[in-house]
């Protein structure tokens, strides 16, 4: 089920299960409460196909504290700054086929460092070009790709990248710069021991 979200009268805060109706107030809680989530993901990762299915049962597992949505997605058109998101009404046809082909690639396994490494930063923007959800897109996507990095061997550590150099890649790839992002996962990834 495609959603938009209700928002609080006179704002732009979704409706949330917190009743925080302040854009700070709810961006904090949001921080803090999908920081214990995303500790509690990596101790104990959901079972999925890495796939559509797969991002939405990661993304109920973050923000199901929050939004009663959570794991839906949206029904409407989005874009920030210069970043066009795909098309609402076509999510589900371009996941398809991008997480097809992570499963032609075979999830990714028995590549070498810049293989992956080249590998986890085209589907990671392809992940952000779907944007799929009315918000937490972001963390949704870090988590979905570390995931499938550790499930071939690989460590992808977001603590060695800045926040503004996250944004600052979401925004290249959308200039056809993909530099930007294979550099930073030059300098986030490594085999694990």
């Amino acid at each position: 089920m495609a959603v938009t979200p209700d928002t609080y009268p006179s704002s732009s805060v979704f409706v949330n299960k917190l009743g925080l109706q302040n854009s700070k107030a709810l961006s904090k809680a949001e921080a803090e409460i999908t920081m214990l989530r995303t500790e509690e993901y990596r101790s104990h990762p959901l079972d999925g196909n890495f796939d559509l299915e797969h991002l939405q049962n990661i993304h109920r597992f973050l923000f199901r504290d929050i939004y009663s949505w959570a794991g839906e997605l949206r029904a409407y058109y989005m874009r920030k700054h210069i970043c066009e998101f795909t098309d609402h009404s076509k999510i589900e046809y371009y996941a398809k086929r991008l997480y097809t082909k992570l499963s032609d690639e075979q999830y990714l396994q028995d590549l070498s460092l810049p293989a992956i490494t080249e590998r986890l930063a085209y589907y990671y923007d392809m992940t952000n070009r779907l944007h799929p959800f009315p918000e937490g897109n972001g963390r949704t996507q870090r988590l979905f790709i570390e995931h499938l990095a550790a499930n071939a061997g690989y460590r992808v550590n977001w603590s060695l990248a800045h926040a503004w150099q996250i944004n600052e890649v979401a925004i290249q790839s959308f200039s056809d710069n993909k530099e930007p992002t294979l550099y930073m996962f030059e300098d986030i990834t490594s085999a694990m021991a």
